[in-house]
């Protein structure tokens, strides 16, 4: 009896693990799993603030406004991208977890298009696991910066926002184009 009970323990014990493993962090609604850790947001750099502002200047008309995320949201990126300065920043719809915006210093324009290019690869391919399957994504050169945003249909606790949003966003600067 003893030896059952105790398997009984140790089984208990290890569901409990794998259930605490499959939910923890990165792992919900809105939220891709990152595909390993990011360089922390550094805050602003000349190119990272010029961005922000032609992005703030194309949504504002709309009622959409873009605030700096002192959270910790990482998306799901390549590899070469996590090493960049970055900043987030967040559209004024939906739930916590939607509406970020990340503005990464890539150093150059060329560098930016470079990097939006192995961005979108990584989208078609692999990263996409890292988003729900009906995500939508936008990747813009604005000068030395890469702006990234997605937004899901089946996820979006306000779709009509975050679909204007997207459509104000996609062609800003020199959009790079993720064919999924």
């Amino acid at each position: 009896m003893a030896a059952g009970v105790n398997r009984g323990v140790v089984l208990a014990i290890l569901a409990a693990a794998l259930l605490v493993g499959c939910t923890g962090p990165g792992i919900g609604i809105n939220q891709p799993s990152a595909a390993a850790a990011a360089s922390p947001p550094v805050g602003l750099t000349p190119a990272i603030d010029a961005a922000r502002a032609v992005i703030a200047t194309g949504v504002a008309p709309s009622g959409f406004t873009l605030t700096e995320n002192p959270g910790t949201y990482t998306p799901g990126e390549p590899q070469p991208i996590q090493a960049l300065p970055r900043d987030v920043y967040q559209l004024n719809f939906g739930g916590p977890n939607e509406g970020n915006v990340v503005i990464y210093d890539a150093g150059s324009n060329d560098a930016a298009l470079n990097d939006g290019a192995a961005f979108a690869e990584y989208l078609r391919t692999f990263g996409r696991s890292n988003y729900p399957g009906d995500s939508k994504f936008t990747l813009n050169a604005i000068g030395n910066a890469l702006v990234f945003f997605w937004w899901s249909p089946s996820t979006s606790t306000q779709a009509d926002r975050a679909a204007q949003a997207f459509d104000l966003l996609a062609p800003l600067g020199q959009p790079i184009p993720v064919v999924l």
